[in-house]
C-alpha cells in the first residue's frame, strides 16, 4: 500500500470507542425508560378502561347468555350494563368507560397492584 493510504495511527481505535459510546448511549436511554415505569410516584390514582366489543362470547349447554363486563382493581370493582340474548355468533358492543378510583396509594402499591378483568353471565346470578 502506499503511504498516505495507511491509516493514521490511533485511527482504528478511535472506531470501537465511538461505537461503546453509542452503545452505552443506547442502553442509558433504555435504561432511563425503564427506570421511569419502574418508579412510580406515590400519589391519587383513577383507572379508566373503555370496554369496547366481544366476540364468541357463549357458555356451554347455553343458547343464549346475558354478558356484562367486570373490572377490579385495587379492591373496588365496577361493571358495564349486561347485554341481553347474546348467542354464540352475535357481536356484543358495549363502548361504556368504567372508571375506577384507586385514592392515594404508594408507587409500591401501584407496581404491585393487578387489574382483574371477567365476562360474566348475569343471567346465572339473577332471578329474573
Amino acid at each position: 500500500m502506499p503511504a498516505g493510504d495507511e491509516p493514521e495511527e490511533g485511527a482504528a481505535e478511535e472506531a470501537p470507542a465511538a461505537e461503546e459510546a453509542a452503545d452505552a448511549a443506547e442502553g442509558e436511554e433504555g435504561g432511563g425508560a425503564q427506570a421511569a415505569v419502574a418508579d412510580m410516584q406515590d400519589g391519587e390514582y383513577l383507572l379508566h378502561v373503555l370496554v369496547e366489543t366481544g366476540k364468541s362470547i357463549f357458555l356451554e349447554g347455553e343458547t343464549t347468555i346475558d354478558p356484562l363486563v367486570k373490572v377490579t382493581f385495587m379492591g373496588k370493582s365496577a361493571s358495564t350494563s349486561a347485554k341481553k340474548g347474546v348467542t354464540r355468533t352475535t357481536p356484543v358492543k358495549w363502548d361504556e368507560h368504567l372508571f375506577l378510583e384507586a385514592g392515594k396509594v404508594t408507587g409500591k402499591e401501584m407496581q404491585a397492584s393487578l387489574i382483574q378483568i371477567e365476562v360474566l353471565n348475569k343471567g346465572f346470578f339473577s332471578s329474573d
